[in-house]
């Protein structure tokens, strides 16, 4: 198996060079509750650099972000764990919903995240 170690490094010393300060809002359920009749949600925050661009015309041609969406770059190593769509990001006073998760990924090593989001709102 390939060794991405020193690209991985490379793409997270670029992000770090241009991005900007975000966090990561990783949202899990716990058991379900009957006594409620809910499961529990936890947050876990985390620190992270990206930056914020648009989907490239090929990207938006072949259907895998839409026209006008706010695209996230993150660097794989920045996160715990793989991220989901029920995820979030905030920056810039705002809560930031993650609706489409694409990965650069080779030999099943992500190296980059590429995370289509929608304003959700200021942060309250």
């Amino acid at each position: 198996m390939a060794d991405y170690s020193a690209i991985a490094a490379r793409a997270t010393s670029k992000i770090a060079e241009k991005g900007m300060k975000m966090v990561f809002v990783a949202q899990e359920e716990g058991p379900y509750d009957p006594a409620t009749n809910t499961r529990p949600t936890t947050e876990t925050r985390t620190n992270i650099i990206g930056i914020r661009t648009a989907p490239t015309v090929d990207e938006v041609q072949s259907g895998l972000f839409t026209v006008g969406a706010t695209v996230i770059l993150v660097a794989g190593n920045a996160l715990k764990k793989p991220a989901d769509t029920t995820d979030r990001l905030e920056f810039g006073g705002h809560r930031w919903d993650i609706t489409a998760i694409r990965t650069v990924a080779p030999a099943e090593e992500i190296l980059l995240y590429k995370f289509q989001v929608r304003d959700a709102g200021l942060i309250r």
